[in-house]
């Protein structure tokens, strides 16, 4: 790869921070208790009592878009799931159904970046009662 020509770029110069699911796929069936953990790529974590530049923290939505505006803090309740402690991992023990999840990276005074993940559409198919994940 011809990277040192002023035209082109290597593809990891490119990429952009990414903020992903890394043991749940689009269209994966589960049963809860389920630890579902996270990543993040090209990016700092922080947890809020502390904030660093270039650094947040998760945020699980549950069933919802992305907000329209991206310069007002994200909502406490049991659609913004918030990790401000720096957590890459949660349990889940949602009710049988059927759920989007997305992650979504923010500072510590949980104003969003644009730092997201695609959404990803999961089936709960039972949850099972008095289970340690």
């Amino acid at each position: 790869f011809a990277a040192d020509h002023p035209w082109l770029s290597s593809p990891l110069r490119t990429q952009q921070p990414e903020t992903y699911f890394t043991n749940l796929r689009d269209g994966d069936s589960i049963e809860t208790p389920f630890v579902l953990k996270f990543g993040l790529s090209r990016y700092g974590l922080a947890p809020i009592v502390k904030p660093v530049d270039g650094a947040g923290h998760h945020h699980l939505l549950v069933n919802r878009d992305l907000p329209l505006d991206f310069t007002q803090p994200l909502p406490f309740n049991d659609q913004y799931i918030h990790f401000g402690k720096g957590q890459m991992e949660t349990v889940l023990n949602f009710q049988p159904g059927e759920y989007t999840l997305r992650l979504l990276l923010a500072d510590d005074k949980h104003i969003p970046y644009f730092i997201y993940s695609k959404p990803l559409k999961i089936t709960v198919t039972k949850k099972n009662e008095g289970v340690d994940p």
